[in-house]
């Protein structure tokens, strides 16, 4: 599995972008790549929260879209996600990469079929261990305002990440 790219779905994608931690991501694993139908749901209404901060990141190059060739092969796993998630676990198979997911149905699939995932809570902690961020709580306090994280899961996300 490469540690230098990550597969990112829309949901942590637009979530990132919306917190501005898009940077974060290129910062933990080098490339991002995200399958076209991920940055079509992401950008298609340029006025939706983080929509703007992905495009630029994908004209910059920090954000990098692939096509996916063979979906066959995984239909039968994929066929209750959407187009997004669906083309997200077919990527991370082609790039023997890690899947960035938070749905839970994608995730559940993913481990099926072998691909390792982390999810947007994941990631700050492992940042905030690397450095790159001071505190994980402030940033899950803003998430939480628009994406759903359960009690439980932050609980468990401050505990790992030694704070309160």
């Amino acid at each position: 599995m490469s540690d230098k790219v990550i597969i990112a779905d829309a949901g942590p994608l637009i979530a990132f972008a919306r917190i501005h931690q898009l940077d974060l991501l290129v910062k933990l694993f080098g490339e991002v790549a995200v399958p076209l139908p991920v940055f079509k749901e992401s950008t298609i209404d340029s006025v939706r929260p983080g929509a703007k901060e992905i495009l630029t990141a994908a004209e910059g190059g920090r954000i990098s879209i692939f096509a996916v060739s063979n979906q066959s092969a995984t239909n039968d796993f994929t066929e209750d996600l959407g187009a997004g998630e669906a083309s997200a676990i077919h990527l991370a198979i082609e790039q023997n990469a890690r899947l960035l997911i938070d749905e839970k149905l994608g995730r559940q699939v993913a481990e099926k079929l072998n691909i390792s995932i982390i999810g947007t809570a994941g990631v700050l902690v492992i940042a905030k261990q690397k450095n790159l961020i001071k505190a994980v709580k402030p940033l899950l306090n803003q998430l939480k305002s628009f994406y759903f994280l359960s009690d439980e899961l932050i609980k468990v996300v401050l505990a790992k990440a030694n704070e309160t």
